[in-house]
């Protein structure tokens, strides 16, 4: 029967899928287990007819705007038996309202409508599936314009150049081209790359985890309260892993710093680290001074909150930054989709409220008449407890409890890193919480998450 839908399909013209591409999609439906699929553009049902054969457990909604193709679309699937795993609907797909989730979207329709298509159903992606669509050569004449004839295949051309650029250049998929058929691309969701600030204490076991990279603090000019080490340790840690890392300069540079940071930026240019924090603007023009060829993230955690400041460094060399944790989701997303900046965020840890140069504790303690016994303590206020922290760069108040995202972690999908940080937290219950990043574990308690999706509301007093 299937035979007979293909030699229809050639009698009266209807595009349906060439031979080695559909056999490469069933193959691909096959080896990863796809159970849901949502296709846009059902024709005569040819594709999902040969889909749904794949495995008896694939269950398919397929959208189709044609009337007359519809009608004999549901018709080849009533011959197959699949109505009841088939689920066909007549309408523009622009229009109709899907709510579930699929392994797999398939788009097969109008090629002036594939950015919208995917814009559209992305989000009923399962978080492992994939986009796939076909027809992006149209027999050729993508790649020879020489071939065209008609102001219609033209046309036709000109949409389908402007997705494969869209799919180039979407920032929360990538996407790679299947020469099959008349090519075909599939688009994953990118993964978030994993880092960790680890402590001396932790960092063995740490390294021996399926994450992708740790950020070490350089001692003397990063406020990272993690691991903070020399050049020389730092070289012992590099060829110790394979993980990738990421160098902390993030401390408020003055005059009397300059030197020793040179100093550094000169020799971290010549080891195998990916990236540079950095706070102190001043830091971009050194680095350009001294041909700096690391990528710089700037780190200002009550700073550089706007696409406009992004786009500034962006386009002053700075390739990526550490994002403020006190902005809600909706403008971390937005700044990601509207700069070209790498974006990092805190996943879990204790998130600075505050930071001085000043010695706050030993001050404290001075005034009170005692003797300052540790550099951690705690300040109390409404039954809280605080977390202060001196060193010899300063002093640094933290939140009174750690801000933990792994139940939001699907919805930062876009964002290039995300950071767990060991800072004050048992190591037992810190690698439990990084299993569960490294697994995608969900909580099931409700967590602190900060302002993720609190937006600061500004009131004003009544004749004022």
């Amino acid at each position: 029967m299937i035979e007979e839908i293909e030699n229809y399909a050639k009698e009266h013209n209807i595009p349906i899928m060439l031979p080695d591409g559909i056999e490469y999609l069933c193959n691909y439906i096959k080896e990863h287990n796809i159970k849901s699929i949502l296709e846009i553009g059902s024709a005569i049902g040819y594709s999902a007819i040969k889909m749904a054969s794949v495995s008896d457990d694939i269950e398919i909604t397929t959208i189709e705007k044609d009337t007359d193709r519809y009608n004999i679309a549901v018709d080849n699937i009533r011959k197959f038996n699949l109505l009841d795993r088939i689920l066909i609907i007549n309408d523009d797909a622009l229009n109709v309202p899907v709510s579930g989730s699929y392994d797999l979207i398939f788009i097969d329709a109008s090629k002036s409508a594939n950015i919208k298509f995917f814009n559209k159903f992305k989000n009923n992606l399962n978080p492992n599936g994939v986009i796939i669509t076909d027809n992006l050569s149209f027999h050729g004449l993508v790649e020879d314009e020489t071939l065209i004839k008609t102001k219609n295949q033209r046309g036709i051309v000109r949409h389908i150049k402007e997705y494969i650029e869209f799919l180039n250049n979407n920032k929360e998929f990538i996407t790679t081209y299947i020469p099959l058929g008349d090519t075909i691309s599939i688009s994953k969701r990118k993964d978030n790359k994993l880092v960790v600030c680890p402590t001396n204490d932790n960092l063995e076991e740490v390294l021996k985890t399926n994450i992708d990279g740790i950020i070490v603090g350089i001692k003397n000019l990063s406020v990272f309260p993690s691991l903070q080490v020399d050049i020389n340790k730092l070289k012992k840690i590099i060829k110790s892993t394979d993980k990738e890392i990421i160098v902390s300069v993030n401390k408020m540079i003055h005059n009397k710093d300059i030197p020793y940071l040179e100093e550094v930026l000169m020799e971290l240019n010549k080891l195998n680290i990916s990236k540079i924090l950095f706070y102190n603007v001043g830091v971009i023009n050194i680095a350009k001074r001294l041909g700096i060829t690391k990528d710089l993230v700037i780190m200002q955690e009550h700073l550089n909150t706007s696409i406009y400041s992004n786009n500034f460094y962006y386009n002053s060399g700075v390739k990526g930054s550490f994002f403020s944790f006190y902005i809600t989701k909706e403008e971390l997303l937005d700044i990601k989709n509207n700069t070209n900046m790498e974006i990092m965020f805190m996943g879990y840890g204790y998130l600075p409220i505050f930071y001085s140069r000043r010695y706050l504790l030993t001050n404290y303690f001075n005034y009170i008449n005692k003797n300052k016994e540790d550099n951690l303590y705690y300040m109390k206020h409404n039954d809280e407890e605080y977390p202060v922290l001196e060193s010899n760069n300063g002093s640094i108040i933290y939140t009174s409890k750690p801000v933990n995202l792994i139940n939001k972690i699907d919805e930062l999908r876009s964002i290039d890193y995300i950071v767990i940080d060991s800072f004050n937290i048992d190591n037992s219950e810190f690698m439990n919480v990084l299993n569960s990043f490294i697994n995608k574990t969900k909580s099931n308690k409700e967590e602190y998450i900060g302002f993720f999706n609190t937006k600061t509301i500004y009131k004003v007093k009544n004749n004022e």
